[in-house]
């Protein structure tokens, strides 16, 4: 293992030397060969973790000779060490955007450098260990999900594209293809967050699309500073500067431990201290760059998404000052985010609802359809009459009718699909999750009705292999099956009860199974009436986003030509 460290060692020096003269000299180095070095070492450590060579630390902690071939390679950004090198190799590719632009190459050489330096020399991923051993622990059976293997990686990419949208914002405001990147940006994170949330949907067990997990929600920050960018059109400027200081500052929470979460990576104060001194320079060079930025005043639909961004900063932030600083335990979890998300849920529907008025420049007719629309609603699915979820109701009535005039340029304009998409996942999330109906009974206790279904169970299987013993019930949700699971790992000796769910009309059925105090098996069942209208919706936002990437191509294409 001697030549892998010197080999490590010699690929830092080399890119080091690289930025360092992108920083200091007029004649400025290619970013390629940065990027070029990272993927040589994500190479060698997806090798490292396929052949189990468990003489790494990295791969003796987060995989084993029995992890499933796809669960090995994801266990390289399961970890805070492999997910900061994969996050680096994504700012070093995005940086290759700037290629002809010197200042933004010197800016961007500089942040790379900061944060290739706390890569090496604070979360190296290739740390040798001092004894050996001949098997890993493997990966943590929370991760072990197929969702997780695709959701970093997009996220992680649409996070590091904002280092290229801050270094334009800084140094070229008119830049020709901000636009265009700003738009893929958005649909890459949107996109890394829908994945996360359908993770949430399933792994956690609880049955919603949104674990207000603190690792998940601080990737809101830059999604929501990016969100700003985009409905600001010729004043997205001041946004962009916000994305890549949202980013650090949310490296800095997750990654220092302050922040405990479901699959947090990093329990080091040391990786807060220097990824909170990169963030600090990054937003003395964005407060700078803000008392001298002249663009014109942002809208009032970015006004709102800032604002948003602000008050989600500040519920993060008031239960770390109360815990580090007055010694008052305050937890962090959700909650904490249920008592307090009510104010900044209203303040964003409200913006929604208005949204539209000031693209579309619609008149009173959508508010009437949406309020009968409401009616209708409320008579005919609300098992209660609940003010929140009528005012969601016609909020997302509002911004459907708002959208349908425009349905004829679904293909040509992506606003159209995005806020048709929003005001649909207004109302399957706002139904879905305030109309929820829980039971928890003995196995024995079945057939049950809940909501409009008979939950029956039909039978129980054993699966035992090398890595997992699995115990499997069966349940009839009227004509449909679900069957939630018990797997022990064998490895790492961690029992996990992986939930079920099932679509039933534009219903989910979640169960998930226990033994109870008696050893007898027992269920938790969740009904969350029209929560697919929420997935619908997301649908209608990516393609929205897709078909405004695709415009924002074109036009850029024309600029070219």
């Amino acid at each position: 293992m001697l030549n892998l460290t010197l080999l490590i060692d010699a690929l830092f020096a080399v890119m080091a030397c690289i930025l360092v003269k992108n920083i200091f000299s007029q004649k400025k180095l290619t970013l390629i060969i940065p990027f070029v070095i990272c993927i040589i070492a994500v190479a060698t450590l997806l090798l490292f973790y396929i052949s189990n060579t468990t003489e790494i630390a990295n791969v003796w902690l987060n995989s084993h000779s029995s992890t499933p071939l796809i669960y090995k390679i994801c266990g390289i950004w399961g970890n805070h060490e492999g997910s900061m090198l994969l996050f680096f190799t994504c700012l070093t590719a995005w940086s290759a955007l700037l290629l002809r632009e010197n200042n933004a190459i010197c800016l961007a050489s500089f942040v790379l450098l900061a944060l290739g330096c706390y890569l090496y020399f604070q979360a190296n991923p290739f740390v040798v260990l001092a004894i050996k051993v001949t098997s890993g622990q493997d990966l943590n059976p929370a991760l072990q999900n197929l969702y997780l293997t695709i959701h970093p990686p997009i996220l992680y990419l649409g996070q590091s594209l904002c280092l290229v949208l801050w270094v334009w914002a800084c140094l070229s405001p008119n830049h020709p293809k901000m636009q265009l990147y700003t738009r893929i940006c958005l649909g890459l994170i949107t996109t890394g967050l829908i994945l996360g949330a359908r993770w949430a949907c399933g792994e956690l067990g609880w049955g919603g699309f949104w674990f207000w997990d603190p690792v998940e929600t601080v990737s809101l920050f830059p999604w929501l500073a990016i969100m700003a960018a985009v409905h600001a059109e010729k004043s997205n400027r001041k946004c962009l500067l916000l994305s890549f200081p949202m980013v650090m500052l949310g490296l800095s929470l997750v990654r220092s431990g302050i922040l405990v979460s479901v699959h947090s990576f990093g329990f080091d104060l040391q990786n807060g201290i220097w990824l909170g001194l990169c963030a600090i320079l990054v937003c003395i060079a964005t407060v700078i760059i803000l008392f001298k930025a002249t663009t014109p005043k942002i809208s009032l639909v970015s006004i709102g998404f800032i604002s948003c961004l602000a008050l989600l900063i500040a519920l993060i932030f008031i239960p770390i000052i109360l815990n580090y600083c007055l010694g008052i335990n305050a937890v962090i979890d959700e909650k904490f985010f249920h008592d307090f998300i009510n104010p900044l849920t209203l303040f964003l529907l409200i913006f929604c609802g208005f949204a539209p008025y000031m693209k579309f420049r619609q008149y009173e007719w959508s508010i009437a359809c949406a309020i009968l629309s409401t009616i209708l609603w409320v008579w005919k699915f609300q098992p209660h009459f609940n003010y929140f979820a009528t005012f969601a109701a016609v909020i997302s009535f509002w911004l459907v009718f708002s959208s349908l005039k425009y349905c004829k340029q679904l293909f040509n304009k992506g606003f159209v699909g995005a806020h048709l998409g929003v005001g649909l996942c207004i109302l399957g999330a706002s139904h879905g999750e305030i109309f929820t109906e829980k039971l928890e009974l003995k196995i024995s206790e079945l057939p049950v009705k809940l909501g409009h279904y008979i939950i029956n169970y039909k039978s129980q299987a054993v699966i035992d292999n090398q890595q997992i013993h699995k115990e499997i019930l069966n349940f009839s949700v009227d004509s449909t099956e679900i069957s939630p699971e018990i797997l022990y790992f064998y490895t790492n000796k961690v029992i996990k009860n992986q939930s079920a769910w099932v679509r039933v009309n534009f219903d989910h059925v979640h169960s998930t199974i226990f033994t109870d105090s008696n050893n007898t098996w027992a269920t938790e069942l969740m009904l969350k009436p029209m929560i697919t209208l929420f997935w619908i919706g997301l649908l209608f936002v990516i393609f929205g986003i897709f078909i405004s990437i695709l415009q924002n191509f074109k036009k850029t294409s024309q600029l070219n030509c």
